[in-house]
């Protein structure tokens, strides 16, 4: 039977997330479910906004839908280890999960290589011709997508020609690889109409705040809103790892910010006072830092991303001040490290915390 798509975004809501409340997303889940059209889709987004835990809820969502057929597919490392991961919550009947798992070890390898997508809807089909079920549309997400490696970049353009393929042999078929390296972007020219691309942002202000009741941390709302942003990920890394500290969890964040200013003076052989008219330049204006060389610097280490007319809109993007029109700091930390170094030539915890207290 099919379920509508307020059903399917009840279902969603259900979701049980690492921090136990699933809030806000149904904006996303129906452009997903409904707008987002067949053929391959490219979602990026900043680290941590929840792009895992939404491809995940739309997959579980789905396991009793007739109508459609979601997999999740991960390709990831854990301590040196390459490790794939292949969810169908459809074939969870014995009969259907023995079959998927008779195959599964096929599909993983191919994932490992980067070139699971052909591979695994071959076998999807597979499987519903032996049981005599239709598969209906099929809806994909590829997690985890780096576009650094070679291989990974063949390997998008291999899983493209097969689904335009497919479509036209009349099939129904979504394929969304989501992403968290904001350097995808560059794959943009290569790709050119082979791929739509799209962007999801972190939870909006009401809907964080939400989550943040849930979660309760020992911190002001409007401090933890000024450091993360509405990104779930940093709001749990500040209360789990950082135990509600938030000079901890600040320090972590400017050490990180120094090692790309020196990469940046070490590689680019400018002096410190170049260093600091660039930095000044992301501050004030960071559509405009997009031209200037610190830029892929910054890029390459998920402090900012491109956010311009390119992307189709999964989520409103709100009006703050790390937030441009084409451009975005990932999260507003690195916003305040950034402007503290321009204005004092240093950032120490306090200090940072003493400009957040005033703007």
């Amino acid at each position: 039977m099919a379920r509508s798509i307020e059903e399917l975004i009840s279902s969603v809501k259900s979701y049980r997330t690492p921090l136990g409340k699933f809030v806000d997303r149904e904006h996303e889940v129906a452009k997903i479910l409904g707008e987002i059209g067949f053929g391959l889709s490219i979602v990026v987004g900043p680290l941590g906004c929840g792009k895992t835990t939404l491809a995940d809820a739309i997959t579980r969502a789905l396991a009793e839908d007739d109508e459609r057929t979601a997999i999740y597919v991960a390709h990831r490392e854990e301590a040196g280890t390459a490790k794939s991961i292949v969810m169908a919550p459809r074939f969870s009947s014995k009969e259907l999960k023995d079959i998927f798992a008779e195959l599964v070890d096929v599909v993983s390898g191919y994932v490992a290589e980067l070139r699971g997508i052909v591979t695994l809807i071959d076998v999807l089909l597979r499987i519903c011709r032996r049981v005599g079920t239709s598969v209906g549309e099929i809806l994909v997400f590829v997690d985890e997508f780096r576009s650094r490696a070679e291989e990974a970049r063949q390997g998008l353009e291999i899983d493209a020609n097969y689904v335009a393929r497919m479509l036209v042999e009349g099939m129904r078929i979504k394929v969304l690889y989501l992403t968290s390296d904001a350097t995808a972007t560059k794959l943009q020219l290569e790709m050119g109409s082979k791929a739509r691309w799209y962007i999801v942002w972190n939870l909006p202000r009401e809907a964080f705040e939400e989550l943040y009741n849930v979660v309760r941390p020992r911190i002001d709302f409007e401090i933890v809103w000024r450091l993360v942003g509405g990104n779930p990920r940093e709001l749990k890394a500040l209360v789990e790892d950082h135990g509600h500290d938030v000079e901890s969890y600040v320090g972590e964040k400017i050490a990180m910010v120094r090692n790309v200013i020196e990469e940046f003076v070490r590689e680019e052989k400018v002096s410190l006072r170049e260093a600091m008219d660039e930095i000044k330049i992301l501050v004030e204006d960071i559509d405009v830092a997009g031209y200037h060389r610190i830029w892929s610097y910054v890029l390459e280490k998920n402090i900012v991303i491109d956010i311009d007319e390119r992307f189709r809109k999964l989520s409103s993007i709100p009006r703050e001040p790390w937030i441009g029109k084409e451009n975005a700091f990932q999260i507003p930390i690195y916003y305040w490290i950034f402007k503290t170094i321009a204005r004092y030539g240093e950032a120490t915890p306090k200090r940072i915390l003493e400009e957040i207290g005033k703007a």
